[in-house]
């Protein structure tokens, strides 16, 4: 056996995790939630890398630098414009600046100084024309005194002219309103420089544009300064800067040790089996790069791809916006241009990551699955952004997990018919009015009733492999006289997933411990078989071991303990304890699989296994699965 603290509790003493050991330590101890490692006798593959939240890594995702950046009336110094704040905004309050340029032979500005740190830093504000066309931004491009800048065209929505700078862009957002954006590279040491929104009567930039105003206007919002090289989803900021992080879901080829994204929990070894992603493009596109195996808008919802931070620390989220529709309002989804078509009968589950965010957030995302293109004012389910709930449930079941900074990951799980057409689809329900806006990013669709860890494509459907986890040495094992621990979790909702199992490699000779099927109404199950012939077949408790807590969201660990010597077995999961008086071991044993059998793998999170070389008491076992 190796002599590894992380496998191997001291006799007699807690581990100081919250189990209690009883009076011999374990003859093999996997407590992969705080050792957050593999024992080395375990072999462990997966052919796919798979996706995991560490518990720490987090990543900066909202960023603004600017002050009271919905109100330039507040601290702004304004030179030769007059302003009134009464307009409608792209948020849909009537917080838009309406500047209105003097006749003087000047500049026609607003500006505010903001410290730029070294390296990229983008600016944008959002802007409207009135009556004047042209637009221009500044900001520092260099060493303290040295700035870039961009001229936008408000008719015709253009970038006509550019000075210094590393990146510009202009994007329609609806009701007039564009957002522009310009990118520069600040020096080494940063600097201090005016940002400043002026006015032009000409497509050319200039640092200084001196023209004769005519009392042309034009309305701006929302001003955004942050680093780097790219424009995120809008952050209102006051007062203060705003910085904002968030947990950053992990990619790996190696063994998953999960965490609560959000109260750092550890969930222990994350096992699954094998899952496709059918959904060819994961990450909705502002063009159809993809074509047909691309998402298609309906009634002007369409996707601005790469304009957030995600989930994995990368900037390819999704604006969904509405900028087009009748009456000033659009009914809103994005669907897979190509249907789905299901193989097998079978449920089948659409998940995708979502969002409050944007210019004009909605409170209310619907999902679906529909065997035709957009179906107006129907959905299977309404999830609620602000407080990450189920708003509404028309069909099918619905689940929605907190992913931190507002993230949340939302799923859809319903039964689809083979070889039927399917069209996953994300919006909002019946109309929305013009610039609505929601995140996303992440869309899966899987066989099975559960979503399991997210699968990235990239133009194809991609197969993530199964967990394989195994032990081949079982010397530690005394089959004649012995106790185990397990605590688990399992999001296999109708079925009897394992938690593990001792075997020969064959359903000859066996042993295991699991779930027992929620339909069965029962708890924890321990099977033994030994020569082909059922020795042991005992079920802990009826109570009902419900898998999922629809009020913390989450899924439930349960604790099982069972011991053995010949014909005089327990088990028990904290609710009951059932006996059997007449069973015999195996008569061969060679390998440990976890979260599977010899044969089949089931998704599990394993906190912790303990064997224990002696047959403890019920009473020991009760306080096993209580501690």
């Amino acid at each position: 056996m190796a002599n590894n603290k992380n496998f191997i509790a001291k006799n007699g003493v807690s581990t100081g995790d919250g189990y209690s050991m009883p009076d011999v330590r374990p003859s093999l101890l996997l407590d992969f939630a705080n050792s957050k490692t593999l024992d080395p006798r375990i072999r462990f593959t997966r052919a796919a890398n798979g996706t995991y939240w560490d518990g720490y890594t987090t990543i900066k995702a909202d960023e603004n630098f600017a002050r009271y950046t919905d109100d330039f009336t507040t601290i702004y110094t304004f030179e030769q414009v007059t302003v009134t704040r009464t307009d409608t905004a792209p948020d849909g309050t009537a917080s838009a600046v309406k500047m209105t340029e003097t006749t003087d032979n000047t500049d026609h500005r607003v500006y505010d100084t903001i410290s730029y740190p070294p390296g990229a830093n983008t600016t944008s504000v959002y802007a409207k024309y009135v009556d004047r066309q042209y637009l221009q931004i500044r900001m520092l491009g260099g060493a303290a005194g040295t700035y870039a800048g961009a001229v936008y065209d408000l008719v015709n929505g253009t970038v006509t002219g550019s000075s210094n700078v590393s990146g510009t862009s202009i994007t329609n957002v609806g009701n007039g309103w564009y957002r522009l954006i310009v990118s520069a590279t600040a020096d080494t040491d940063g600097g201090t420089g005016n940002t400043v929104v002026a006015m032009s009567n000409t497509s050319a930039y200039s640092d200084n544009h001196i023209y004769t105003g005519t009392g042309a206007s034009v309305l701006i919002w929302g001003l955004q300064v942050q680093s780097g090289s790219l424009a995120t989803n809008y952050v209102s900021a006051t007062s203060e800067a705003v910085i904002r992080y968030q947990p950053k879901l992990q990619t790996t080829q190696t063994a998953r040790f999960d965490h609560d994204p959000v109260t750092g929990e550890s969930k222990g070894l994350l096992i699954e089996s094998s899952a496709t992603n059918l959904i060819k493009c994961s990450r909705p596109e502002d063009t159809d790069t993809f074509g047909s195996n691309g998402w298609q808008d309906y009634y002007g919802f369409r996707a601005y791809r790469n304009t957030v931070i995600a989930p994995d620390g990368t900037s390819t989220g999704a604006t969904i916006r509405a900028i087009a529709g009748g009456s000033g309002a659009t009914g809103g989804t994005m669907y897979v241009n190509n249907p789905i078509v299901p193989t097998t009968t079978t449920d089948h589950t659409f998940s995708t990551y979502l969002k409050r965010g944007g210019e004009r957030p909605t409170d209310l995302v619907v999902m679906s699955v529909y065997g035709n293109g957009f179906a107006f004012e129907n959905y299977n389910v309404k999830f609620d952004l602000t407080d990450g709930t189920i708003d509404t449930l028309q069909s099918g079941t619905a689940k929605i997990e907190d992913c931190g900074n507002g993230w949340y990951r939302c799923s859809l799980t319903l039964s689809l018919t083979s070889g039927g057409n399917y069209y996953p689809q994300v919006g909002t329900y019946g109309y929305s009015p013009l610039g609505t806006t929601f995140l996303m990013w992440g869309a899966q669709l899987e066989q099975g009733s559960f979503a399991t860890s997210f699968i990235s494509t990239n133009g194809y459907t991609v197969t993530r492999d199964s967990d394989l986890a195994s032990m081949a040495d079982v010397s530690w094992l005394d089959t004649q006289n012995f106790s185990v621990l397990t605590d688990s979790a399992t999001p296999v909702a109708n079925g009897e997933p394992f938690v593990f199992q001792v075997s020969n490699n064959s359903a000859d000779n066996r042993f295991s411990m699991r779930f027992r099927s929620e339909s069965a109404n029962q708890g924890g199950y321990a099977v033994m078989v030994s020569n082909s012939r059922t020795q042991l077949d005992v079920i802990a408790s009826s109570t009902f071991l419900t898998r999922y807590n629809t009020t913390t969201q989450k899924y439930n660990f349960y604790k099982l303990a069972m011991a053995f010597e010949e014909n005089n077995a327990a088990i028990t999961d904290g609710f009951g304890t059932a006996t059997d008086t007449s069973c015999v071991a195996p008569a061969v044993l060679s390998q440990l699989t976890l979260g599977a059998t010899y044969s089949t793998v089931y998704s599990n999170w394993i906190k912790k296994i303990a064997f224990y070389p002696k047959r403890l008491s019920n009473t020991a076992l009760q306080q096993l699965v209580e501690d």
